[in-house]
């Protein structure tokens, strides 16, 4: 099973992609239901049936609208190398409202002098919102980067949206 849809939000047009293990791609909001689209099936490939319904569309919605703190959705990992599942299941584990630096996220991997390489797993995030990348701040809680189509702007959204503090 290989599905995925394009839905509204409060936000913009959201694109998912779903295998039987769990999410695969999350397209994040943007106000063009066609972008969002193009930019979901080049980064899927061929072999995918497009569904109106998906699980964990209302999820979503709700997350961005600010209805609800977490996203708990099982993720297909086939996309990340060890290392980058490494990180991004320790950015699943900060908390909504919360949080951390790339190198006290390092730190807590036990590999302090590999803030680059964290910043580069995170670059590569392709469930953004289930995998929360956003939260992760550079020193002194700055923005820092970040890899999506509307890149800082995405982030600040985000950062808004929970309330999280930081500095331009």
């Amino acid at each position: 099973m290989q599905v995925y849809g394009i839905f509204p939000s409060v936000k913009g047009w959201v694109g998912t992609a779903f295998t039987e293990n769990g999410i695969f791609r999350l397209v994040l909001p943007q106000p063009d239901y066609l972008e969002v689209r193009e930019e979901l099936l080049a980064s899927i490939g061929t072999g995918w049936q497009e569904l109106e319904e998906q699980p964990y569309h209302t999820d979503i919605q709700k997350f961005l609208a600010g209805q609800c703190a977490e996203l708990c959705l099982p993720v297909d990992w086939a996309w990340a190398s060890p290392f980058q599942k490494e990180v991004l299941q320790a950015v699943q584990q900060i908390p909504y409202g919360q949080a951390e630096t790339y190198g006290s996220l390092a730190a807590k991997l036990g590999k302090p002098e590999a803030v680059r390489a964290v910043g580069g797993a995170l670059g590569r995030n392709r469930v953004p919102l289930v995998i929360p990348c956003h939260r992760v701040l550079a020193a002194g809680n700055k923005l820092g980067g970040f890899s999506s189509r509307h890149g800082l702007q995405d982030k600040v959204s985000l950062l808004d949206l929970e309330g999280i503090a930081y500095i331009l």
